[in-house]
């Protein structure tokens, strides 16, 4: 089939509402009789006898899959990779097909970040500093002070349960706060490890109200396991995962990535803290010497991080310049670098110390007024195999009414009804 040249508006709103474009053009043929065909993303077998895609009939497999094949004649291959990590003319090697059948024996933690901006003395303190950056003329982001960027609508509590119910290998969980922790959080469970900012980020850059130098030295977590998933408490399971979707067995880390071209546009486009941290990386890296070529078009999808301390510290040190200059910062800047979506990821992939590949997953805008759309799809996918292993309930942008923020809490007690045992 050959590329069809859409205008840039249909092109955005074929990827934009339809939920996940994983592969390159490459990994898609048009439906026909007698032949089995594998879309990646959602890992759904078609064929002319049976399609175990939930709650969908047969037109509407069809329509999605049309769509879903325009969407990807849009999206980037990796240079290194010549097309996606899901492309079947990709085939693995020995080495890759020997691993699949090895066992992650190994602790894995997990690391939360959160904090309670309606915390009196939080928005106190949080108050002093904006006045004297104010005073300095410092530059800021509207994002670093934002309402959503501090807000507390009781994610983590079901993110927990999530945990509990389909991640139950997980060793500890680090809940990394500044001096705050949640009212219905039962402390003393055995897992659970509540961490202030000043137990792992040097003095100098405290306080903080920036996820920046936070991430910049969360490998320092006392007692934190040298395999480790980093998380935002709007990340969420949704059916049983396996250690070995993280890891390979000889211990290195996946790196989830994100074909969609409009990510990739927007970094470019986007004067965002965090579209700005992938361009500030990229300068960097290539300020250093590092042939950063080779990593165009790798942009990680916003799920789960699975991390080692050995690539964080390593990052650490190889951005060290940087994170010297950023986490002086108190709010959120242009001159910032995600670590986990963008810094580690993107040296690690040139070092060779992560393992990129295909995932899928829910991205929801909770103020959109497409929001109750994904909310049944995945009630209607239920906690099965076929539905993909995250989903995001992002908190962004502003809406007039407060109708998001019920339509929310209400999808969250519908999935995960059952109290965790890290709550009261």
């Amino acid at each position: 089939m050959k590329y069809l040249y859409l205008p840039k508006f249909f092109r955005n709103f074929l990827i934009r509402y339809n939920a996940l474009f994983s592969c390159c053009a490459a990994c898609y043929e048009i439906l026909s009789p007698n032949k089995k065909r594998i879309c990646s993303s959602l890992d759904v077998e078609f064929s002319n006898k049976k399609q175990n895609l939930p709650a969908l009939d047969s037109q509407n497999v069809i329509k999605t899959y049309l769509l879903r094949y325009l969407s990807s004649l849009f999206i980037n291959k990796i240079p290194e990779l010549k097309a996606c990590v899901s492309c079947p003319y990709r085939l693995p090697n020995l080495t890759e097909r020997i691993e699949q059948y090895k066992t992650a024996n190994f602790p894995v933690d997990l690391v939360y970040t959160w904090v309670d901006g309606e915390d009196s003395a939080h928005i106190a303190l949080r108050n002093q500093y904006l006045r004297e950056h104010a005073e300095k003329k410092g530059e800021m982001h509207e994002d670093g002070v934002g309402k959503a960027h501090f807000r507390n609508n009781d994610e983590l509590k079901y993110s927990l349960r999530s945990v509990e119910a389909f991640l139950p290998w997980v060793r500890n969980i680090f809940i990394v706060t500044a001096g705050q922790k949640p009212k219905w959080l039962h402390e003393k469970h055995p897992k659970i490890k509540i961490v202030d900012h000043k137990d792992f980020i040097p003095e100098q850059y405290l306080p903080t109200f920036s996820c920046r130098p936070i991430e910049a030295f969360l490998h320092r977590i006392p007692d934190l396991s040298e395999h480790y998933i980093y998380l935002n408490d709007d990340f969420f399971f949704a059916r049983p995962c396996l250690k070995e979707e993280f890891f390979t067995a000889s211990g290195k880390p996946y790196l989830f990535l994100d074909w969609r071209n409009s990510r990739l546009d927007g970094y470019f486009s986007a004067k965002t803290p965090h579209a700005k941290s992938y361009t500030n990386v990229f300068n960097f890296m290539s300020k250093k010497g590092l042939d950063i070529a080779k990593a165009s078009g790798i942009v990680t999808a916003h799920v789960p991080y699975p991390q080692t301390k050995r690539n964080a510290e390593n990052a650490c040190d190889f951005f060290q310049e940087a994170i010297d200059e950023y986490a002086q910062d108190k709010f959120r800047t242009s001159r910032g670098m995600a670590f986990y979506p963008h810094a580690i990821p993107l040296l690690s992939f040139l070092e060779k110390t992560n393992v990129p590949c295909d995932v899928s997953y829910f991205y929801i805008n909770t103020k959109r007024i497409y929001r109750k759309l994904f909310y049944k799809a995945i009630l209607a996918g239920g906690h099965n195999e076929n539905m993909p292993p995250f989903f995001c309930l992002n908190d962004a942008g502003v809406s007039k009414t407060d109708s998001w923020a019920r339509d929310m809490r209400g999808f969250l007690e519908a999935y995960y009804p059952i109290k965790s045992c890290f709550e009261y």
